[in-house]
């Protein structure tokens, strides 16, 4: 009888999620644009910047392409969502004004994120997402950044009576975490595609490391051609806005919803 029983219970619970709650295959794709950053330049251990303590503001900016693929699990006011994404940056590595070619630094990431919307079977929908990634590929470590905010550049040296250039340096090892907290509207455009735009904060850690770089002569490289490094690679924390739009699809295997209503 108890077996029966907790046998019923099963059966019915199931029957009354299954009711309420819908799951749906969901891909997305964004762009997500960083910005108004600030950092700690005391966290710099080597101290060729030279800034007073505190927070300072960061002319870094950073642009991305996303793809995530997840599931969706709604019911007629509120869902969750949970995604896997990869985040492509690219970002121009700085040049000399007489230097014409363009060149980019790029930076490929996987992580991991959810969302919560609300107001699920409204046109304009509430939502909040968290996600965080760390970078797996780069065609940047090992190269020159800049020694104050800490973005890509190019060494430029002409040669001159020298037979090459030494600089106290910093080169680029790494994005580790990267880290959004977003709120914005989700804009419903026809059955399970929609629109949305989202604001909020951000984290990005830079590992870096610094040495002494040498440069030959008659050459434009963010890549030196010899490193001598000095202590152990470290970290520096940017906090941004950033800015997302993007757009959704869900992918529904049941009955039709109710119309959505304004």
């Amino acid at each position: 009888m108890k077996k029966l029983t907790l046998i019923l219970i099963a059966v019915s619970m199931n029957n009354i999620i299954s009711a309420q709650w819908k799951i749906m295959p969901s891909i997305g794709i964004s762009e997500m644009f960083a910005t108004l950053g600030d950092y700690r330049p005391e966290s710099n251990k080597y101290g060729l910047n030279d800034s007073k303590p505190g927070l300072h503001r960061s002319s870094n900016n950073f642009s991305s392409s996303n793809l995530k693929i997840g599931l969706k699990l709604k019911n007629e006011k509120f869902s969750v969502g949970i995604f896997i994404g990869n985040q492509l940056l690219t970002k121009r590595i700085s040049k000399m004004y007489f230097i014409k070619e363009r060149s980019y630094m790029i930076s490929n990431s996987l992580g991991l994120g959810f969302d919560f919307r609300f107001r699920e079977n409204k046109r304009i929908r509430p939502f909040i997402e968290i996600n965080g990634f760390t970078e797996i590929l780069t065609n940047y470590e090992g190269k020159t950044l800049y020694p104050k905010d800490f973005y890509p550049t190019e060494i430029y040296y002409s040669g001159l009576n020298q037979k090459e250039l030494q600089i106290n340096g910093y080169t680029y090892q790494s994005n580790p975490f990267i880290g959004n907290f977003l709120v914005g509207c989700d804009f419903r455009i026809y059955k399970g595609l929609s629109a949305n735009f989202a604001i909020g904060y951000g984290l990005r850690i830079l590992k870096m490391r610094y040495g002494m770089l040498t440069f030959y002569s008659e050459q434009s490289s963010s890549m030196p051609d010899k490193v001598e490094y000095i202590g152990s690679p470290f970290t520096i924390n940017f906090n941004m806005l950033t800015l997302q739009l993007g757009l959704n699809y869900a992918f529904s295997f049941h009955k039709k919803d109710k119309k959505a209503s304004e």
